[in-house]
């Protein structure tokens, strides 16, 4: 599948052309209070004067920093790089998002079918795509997400393996009780808790251990998804915590932008004839 560079997707010329707009409009604004008699204008009209001075270096700034992808938001990232992988949801994959679910199904599985090629129908097999893929809706907010019997498990077996390891005095009674009911904190895991019981957290329920069992994970939003493949997972994912005795991950900024960058073809050197 060729790759559009992210400059020349919809969602990349839209977030500019947004701000070129807004810078525009400021400009006009500013020039046209320049323009009245000093100390004319009101306590009202000097304050709107401020902040649209202010606004304009912050649009003026993030028109700058868009070539660099600093100045998208999370979720403007998320989707921009759905837009370089084709993966923005079309009319009917979105009417979809709203239709009535199974109580196993995900919210954007029939749309994913769809855009794959799919029965619409939800399967109960182990992964919900063929070929040993896993959807996951994420949210507008491209939020962390559980998983749960895999991850759960995983997190039994390791909890067990402290019991049997350490003696009480080894965490205090508030972590053993965090552990014991399957909530434990981001700090925890990499602050908190005694190193020993820290690194094996860490090592015991990395992203690309538990999520092995997958040979690829879509992310989904209301706009759009992105597929990681499993070669990426230790570079795409975090630990965040564990709750409900499951392990929850997320899509880190950096493996985004990165991809992202990919997408523009290199400059090759001039050559002399």
């Amino acid at each position: 599948m060729h790759l559009r560079p992210f400059t020349e997707t919809d969602t990349y010329v839209e977030y500019v052309k947004r701000r070129e707009f807004e810078r525009e409009t400021l400009e006009q604004v500013i020039s046209q209070m320049a323009k009245l008699k000093r100390g004319t204008l009101t306590d009202f009209q000097k304050k709107a004067k401020i902040a649209c001075k202010n606004r304009l270096k912050t649009v003026i700034r993030q028109i700058a920093q868009a070539a660099d992808l600093s100045g998208f938001t999370w979720p403007e990232l998320f989707h921009l790089l759905a837009d370089v992988n084709g993966g923005i949801w079309r009319a009917e994959e979105l009417r979809l998002l709203g239709e009535n679910r199974a109580s196993f199904e995900g919210r954007g599985e029939k749309s994913l079918r769809m855009r794959l090629g799919l029965p619409l129908e939800p399967t109960m097999d182990s992964c919900d795509i063929p070929g040993g893929q896993e959807a996951k809706y994420v949210g507008n907010g491209v939020d962390e997400f559980r998983i749960g019997k895999i991850g759960k498990k995983a997190y039994v077996n390791l909890f067990k393996e402290v019991v049997r390891a350490h003696k009480d005095d080894v965490m205090s009674s508030e972590d053993w009780e965090s552990m014991s009911e399957g909530e434990v904190a981001q700090k925890q895991i990499y602050n908190k808790l005694p190193e020993v019981i820290r690194l094996k957290m860490q090592s015991d329920l990395a992203p690309e251990k538990i999520l092995s069992c997958y040979t690829a994970m879509y992310l989904m939003s209301d706009i759009g998804y992105v597929r990681i493949p499993s070669t990426d997972f230790a570079q795409a994912f975090s630990l965040t915590h564990v709750t409900q005795m499951s392990p929850k991950y997320r899509l880190k900024r950096e493996y985004v932008e990165a991809r992202l960058r990919l997408s523009i073809p290199e400059q090759q050197p001039n050559v002399a004839a």
